[in-house]
């Protein structure tokens, strides 16, 4: 049995020795292997956890980790391997019922996106913790406990694609998408290299999936951070030209001082609104 030294106690530190378990099969975990570390370390701070573990072996593809922080109700205690390939972008692993996405990013980044994500007012898939693997690289953790729908296959989510969908169903997606961007620029971000694959979709709403390039930007950057989405909209084939003056001009509403920084900004201060949106429009469609 494995043995707990209490001997000089501490608050913050615990350490647990693991047994080694003989070879047996157990489906308790199957997103993981039977392989443990030979020990962890947990060590808690305020509502988060961090926990360090100790490998015999570093070698092999799949992803081992090395340190995880996470909040104490994300149930990622006992996760240590997961079957997805170290230095893949983007994997998924599932524990009871609950799906986690785990995206690579810097170790910054990782740690910025914790403590930024859940205060967002928007609809974004929050960054609950992040790990770091033996060789070296950061992953982001999200998690999601509903039925939901991807572009992309490596979450793990239901798929859906474009084709499928009817013009009405494509509109009604792209209006909740620019929506959604909107409220993050609203905030002062942007989100930078906008995919449409990365957005998740679920019973109820849409969710803006990858928060890695998310940024604080300037006022004035804010319009170009949006045009550049509603390009990438567009370039993907959900957008077209209504969808594009449409979400121009909510967006014109929404972010007045905004606009009135980049029109000083691009020289058309002096323009009416109408030519001020003329403009805008050709530089998200050509």
């Amino acid at each position: 049995m494995a043995h707990q030294d209490y001997s000089n106690p501490t608050n913050e530190v615990h350490q647990v020795q693991l047994p080694k378990f003989e070879k047996s099969e157990d489906s308790s975990l199957p997103g993981f292997t039977k392989e443990v570390p030979l020990r962890s370390i947990v060590k808690r701070h305020g509502s988060n956890i961090m926990i360090e573990y100790e490998w015999s072996v570093l070698g092999g593809e799949e992803i081992r980790i090395s340190m995880a922080t996470c909040r104490k109700d994300s149930n990622l205690d006992k996760v240590h391997k997961i079957r997805i390939k170290d230095g893949e972008e983007v994997g998924y692993f599932r524990v009871d019922s609950t799906t986690y996405i785990i995206r690579k990013t810097s170790e910054s980044i990782a740690k910025e996106l914790m403590k930024t994500t859940g205060k967002i007012k928007a609809s974004v898939l929050e960054v609950v913790g992040f790990l770091k693997t033996v060789q070296g690289n950061f992953y982001t953790i999200s998690k999601l406990e509903e039925d939901a729908w991807s572009m992309d296959p490596r979450t793990g989510l239901k798929n859906f694609s474009l084709e499928r969908m009817s013009e009405g169903e494509k509109r009604r997606f792209t209006d909740l998408v620019i929506d959604e961007l909107l409220k993050l620029y609203r905030q002062g971000y942007a989100l930078r290299n906008f995919s449409i694959s990365d957005v998740i979709v679920t019973r109820k709403k849409v969710v803006l999936g990858n928060m890695a390039p998310l940024a604080k930007v300037a006022t004035g950057k804010r319009v170009d951070g949006f045009l550049g989405n509603l390009k990438a909209m567009v370039k993907a084939g959900v957008a077209y030209r209504e969808d594009i003056t449409y979400g121009l001009a909510l967006s014109m509403e929404a972010m007045k001082k905004e606009y009135a920084s980049w029109s000083r900004d691009n020289g058309l201060e002096e323009k009416g609104q109408l030519e001020v949106l003329e403009s805008l429009e050709t530089r998200v469609l050509n």
